[in-house]
């Protein structure tokens, strides 16, 4: 299949599922109202970062892996079984232990529920975050878009059963993703282990454990600071204003978010592609693929600067107005970040350096928490969305300067489209659409 086709069907099912996402969260935002909807964005933003800090990094290891050793598949992944049971484990008793501490200082008065329910999604959401690195380090795309999509679906039916129709609160609504994550993970467990069974594996080394922990160590530290710079401006938020802030910079981040679909269908698409090229054949696809985005992604920006207050009205209402505001000081930021994403793809795929990533990923979280402390108390969202969006342009554009020079690559290289960039997508689209050309791009 061809990197455009394989785009296209990551794409077109992303899509799908984003859509039906975003029509839960509309739902919710409407019926919860921003401090209910707040309290629920808390515990998806917990379980997030339980599951990169309980994760150790296995998720790169998983996606390197798999796709430079798609003979060890079974292997791999009874291997990453095996460390997520063994790391939830470990999480859970030092997460139980921070929070009766918490309790015994006077520092919590009691523990909320979502605190205990992130305890048991926990191990869901570590190996959901394993299966899906190994889908992509193998080029599977069509079955981890398929298995979302049926997980957003029920999602969104279980929402207007039981928070619709039976007015359910955010309780309900943190037990329905509590439902989906235990659904979704038979259906990763079923998927995994009939891809297995009946093909015929080579014997991997002994040792391999011990290389695959090794190496989502060398980028943990990267995985953590990528935690710090997304996550801890909105527990800030919560800390100085409530959840009512909370829940109106989360929306605004879910749609700016949304912005970036194409960018992660693309990196699912060429990650596999750019790991096995030859060195110089693989810059020279990055360059192409970064030139492309970055000018998609800023004319799909100054649209979205535009019609973004009509969206936010139309879909979550008045209540929400905010933050459409938000989302115009966020935008900026997605240029730029879209192309570390695929950047990314070079430095850990190609080089196996993702230790290197952790330094520009550092740079970004400890600016980023530097100006949430100055600017979230006296600013509120508005201090959080600027912090955020200056970290980004900052970070993003030391990690552009690092990979021109390391790869002796122009600027005008990354930026300039050429004839046969366009020759090429040309070529591309043609079997897409049923027109003579190839599809070996």
């Amino acid at each position: 299949m061809s990197t455009l086709k394989l785009l296209l069907v990551g794409l077109g099912s992303r899509v799908t599922i984003i859509f039906i996402g975003m029509a839960n969260t509309i739902v919710l935002a409407r019926w919860l109202g921003p401090a209910g909807v707040g309290e629920y964005f808390l515990l998806l933003r917990l379980v997030a970062v339980a599951t990169v800090l309980a994760g150790l990094g296995l998720r790169h290891s998983a996606n390197v892996f798999s796709g430079h050793h798609e003979e060890w598949a079974g292997t791999i992944h009874k291997i990453m079984l095996r460390f997520t049971l063994l790391s939830w484990v470990g999480a859970s008793v030092v997460g139980a232990g921070v929070v009766w501490t918490a309790r015994e200082m006077s520092l919590l008065d009691s523990p909320r529920i979502w605190v205990w329910l992130a305890f048991v999604i926990l191990p869901l959401s570590m190996y959901a975050n394993i299966w899906n690195g190994m889908m992509i380090g193998r080029g599977w795309i069509w079955q981890l878009n398929l298995v979302q999509l049926v997980i957003s679906a029920l999602s969104l039916l279980l929402t207007f059963i039981f928070i619709v129709g039976l007015s359910g609160g955010p309780l309900e609504a943190m037990l329905i993703y509590l439902l989906a994550s235990v659904i979704q993970s038979v259906i990763m467990l079923i998927l995994a282990f009939r891809v297995g069974s009946g093909r015929k594996m080579e014997e991997p080394p002994a040792e391999l454990s011990r290389q695959m922990l090794s190496f989502g160590l060398r980028g943990y530290p990267g995985t953590i600071a990528d935690l710090l710079w997304l996550h801890i401006p909105v527990f800030l938020l919560n800390a100085f204003h409530g959840a009512a802030a909370v829940g109106i910079f989360s929306i605004a981040q879910q749609l700016v978010e949304k912005l970036s679909l194409p960018i992660q269908a693309m990196q699912d698409a060429i990650f596999k592609k750019l790991s096995v090229l030859p060195r110089h054949e693989a810059v020279a696809a990055m360059n192409r693929y970064v030139r492309l985005t970055l000018a998609g992604m800023a004319a799909l920006t100054v649209a979205g600067m535009i019609l973004i207050p009509l969206v936010v009205t139309l879909l979550f209402g008045t209540n929400y107005l905010r933050a459409a505001q938000l989302c115009r000081l966020l935008l900026p930021g997605t240029v730029i970040t879209s192309a570390c994403i695929l950047l990314s793809i070079y430095f850990l795929g190609q080089l196996r350096r993702p230790g290197l990533l952790s330094i520009f990923a550092w740079l970004q979280a400890l600016l980023n928490l530097t100006l949430s402390l100055v600017l979230i108390p006296r600013m509120a969202e508005t201090g959080a969305a600027l912090a955020l969006v200056t970290a980004q342009i900052i970070s993003g554009s030391c990690l552009l300067i690092f990979y021109l020079r390391s790869t002796r690559t122009s600027i005008r290289q990354l930026v300039y489209i050429t004839g046969e960039d366009v020759a090429i997508v040309r070529r591309q689209i043609g079997p897409v659409l049923g027109l003579k050309g190839t599809e070996d791009e």
